[in-house]
């Protein structure tokens, strides 16, 4: 019969009931083989020296429960238990030494004091130890993950609750920082101090962590993560608390670590004030498909405007997109689009159709190194396709417009990056005409964590297809935000006026992509592989930076930043003045590009003075 069928038959009986037979047994037999060690014979006189099998079983059993020894969860057994074991034991020789000093109980020998105890104590000892071996082949046999709630509250009760109905967890303890929680029972699983659980972490008992706190500060969260990253452990989470109160999630469904446990930073979005330009209003998004069109929406979704025009050329964004708003709102009506922007006339017709109020544009080509490779669909797409959303714009009279552009636009030494800088700067241009009402503004910002081909879901993709993690130099970083904080923010800029102003995020401290790769090896419960390859799981690969690529970005031409009303965006201090053969240079563009020869068109588009 397999370890793991004997295994599950024993566990339906009391686990202590099994164990006091079992250290009776032991007791008995330790009491036996005393008594032959010491009268140096295997024949003994078993109703002759009766007494000693009646005194040495019944009080070990009574200290070992004093002691609590069967409290002990045998899989996950220590040194700490073994010393604990031990003490039990040291005071069981020192009673039965005193009995045998206050009673006669010849002829059993005073030396069982001291010989028994010490063979029970080994045997005991043995014991555990192959219980303890048994029951983790059974845990390997059955896949089961054994893990710990960090959080003991209400959260983390109804966590346990959902975790014992299912077959692949074992919660074996809490942790929670409260002192006056600690060494408490939830549902007959004890909670510990971070401390107390050190060394299981520390020996790999444990496969995982949950985070059970979906109301805990941000700051006090990424410090546990942080502390936890230290360590060869998978952590997990519940939701957040907003997905729980809005039901988007249960609390049933842990997930892995978000993007945003790894960035420290509360932002106030004064959705108040945003609600007041949004609700009731007729709205545009391009690109609405994409990472940051999508959130858009949502977001400007909840504001209640009386219309939405999602505006995408790809069929299956626009569907995802489309089907997931009409779910989440019965005011707004959500109109899809399907088209380019690159297709002048269709956006006429669409603009006089449905007449929008306000016009965010995201449509644009975001990769670096496709677009480096692709420089004439890049060229339409970002440089003329947003030419031709801002000139029907002020065309149709759209109250307010806003421009996604990229701190890849700052110095530019990519192809993507000067058609962001191309397009922030003709917007700019257009935004002088006094006699246009149109509000214009630009908010630029670096990379997104989570949007597509981003660094951290590239990175969790090559993590769970066991590596290597492909990283282009050890000392490049990148400013990161989450898409829903840079929408939020790009949604606030709109409530501040504006006539071609370039707005940027602040998106705190650069991160060094290195740091960020090996923490979220640590934090997927695997080790970083050595530079010989041969420890480790995840290796970090150096692949060296691509065509376009910098090492460093920064987010403004000057390191003048000017404050707005809020903290997190900042105007930037730029020259005012464009190349007077700005405009020459974009028609000649234009006349280039039905050439479709890339050479040429790439030295041309060197040519502009952007900087």
């Amino acid at each position: 019969m397999k370890i793991s069928r004997i295994v599950n038959k024993l566990s339906k009986l009391n686990k202590k009931i099994i164990l006091l037979i079992n250290d009776i047994i032991i007791s008995l037999l330790a009491t036996y083989l005393a008594i032959s060690l010491r009268i140096d014979t295997i024949n003994i006189d078993i109703e002759f020296y009766k007494n000693a099998f009646f005194i040495f079983p019944p009080l070990a059993i009574v200290i070992l429960f004093y002691f609590g020894v069967y409290n002990i969860v045998l899989r996950f057994s220590s040194e700490k238990d073994l010393q604990l074991i031990f003490f039990a034991i040291f005071f069981y020789s020192v009673c039965t030494g005193i009995i045998f000093v206050l009673f006669d109980l010849s002829p059993i020998p005073r030396s069982l004091a001291l010989i028994q105890p010490f063979i029970f104590f080994v045997a005991l000892t043995l014991n555990r130890a192959l219980i303890s071996y048994l029951l983790r082949i059974d845990k390997k046999i059955s896949k089961e993950v054994i893990c710990l709630l960090y959080g003991a509250g209400q959260a983390g009760a109804e966590t346990l609750n959902s975790l014992k109905r299912s077959s692949k967890y074992q919660v074996i303890g809490f942790i929670d920082d409260k002192i006056d929680l600690q060494s408490r029972k939830i549902d007959g699983v004890k909670i510990y101090s971070f401390q107390d659980t050190l060394k299981l972490i520390e020996r790999r008992v444990i496969d995982e962590i949950i985070l059970t706190m979906p109301n805990i500060k941000k700051e006090r969260r990424q410090e546990i993560i942080n502390n936890l990253s230290k360590y060869k452990l998978r952590v997990r989470s519940i939701p957040s608390l907003d997905d729980l109160i809005s039901r988007n999630k249960n609390i049933s469904e842990i997930h892995n670590l978000e993007i945003s446990d790894f960035l420290n930073r509360t932002i106030d979005f004064h959705s108040d004030k945003v609600s007041v330009i949004y609700k009731n209003k007729i709205v545009m998004v391009t690109g609405a498909g994409g990472s940051i069109g999508s959130e858009l929406c949502r977001q400007i979704v909840s504001h209640s405007p009386l219309k939405i025009i999602l505006l995408d050329h790809s069929e299956l964004n626009l569907f995802n997109i489309f089907n997931e708003l009409n779910n989440k709102t019965n005011t707004t009506e959500i109109i899809p689009v399907l088209t380019s922007v690159n297709n002048i006339q269709r956006l006429e017709k669409i603009f006089l159709k449905y007449k929008p109020e306000y016009v965010l544009h995201a449509a644009a080509y975001k990769h670096v190194h496709l677009v480096e490779e692709n420089i004439i669909d890049g060229v339409y797409n970002n440089i003329f396709g947003t030419i031709n959303v801002i000139d029907i714009s002020y065309k149709f009279n759209v109250s307010k417009f806003c421009l996604i552009s990229t701190d890849k636009a700052v110095d530019p030494e990519n192809i993507m990056g000067k058609t962001k800088r191309i397009g922030e700067l003709y917007l700019k241009l257009k935004s002088r005409d006094k006699t246009k009402k149109m509000e214009t503004h630009v908010v630029r910002f670096g990379n997104v964590l989570g949007s597509s081909g981003s660094v951290f879901r590239i990175f969790s993709d090559q993590i769970k297809n066991g590596g290597p993690i492909l990283l282009t130099h050890k000392d490049v970083t990148r400013y990161f935000m989450t898409i829903p904080e840079a929408v939020g923010l790009i949604l606030l800029s709109s409530t501040f006026k504006s006539f071609g102003k370039i707005f940027i995020l602040d998106m705190g401290d650069p991160v060094k992509i290195l740091d960020l790769a090996k923490k979220m090896i640590s934090l997927s419960g695997y080790s970083l592989k050595d530079e010989s390859g041969d420890h480790g799981d995840i290796e970090i690969k150096i692949t060296g930076l691509k065509r376009g690529e910098k090492l460093h970005e920064k987010l403004a031409y000057s390191n003048t930043l000017l404050p707005t009303t809020n903290a997190h965006i900042l105007e930037a201090k730029e020259d005012e003045e464009i190349d007077p053969n700005f405009i020459k240079n974009i028609g000649k563009l234009k006349s280039l590009l039905l050439q479709e020869d890339e050479i040429i068109v790439k030295e041309h588009i060197d040519k502009f003075k952007i900087n």
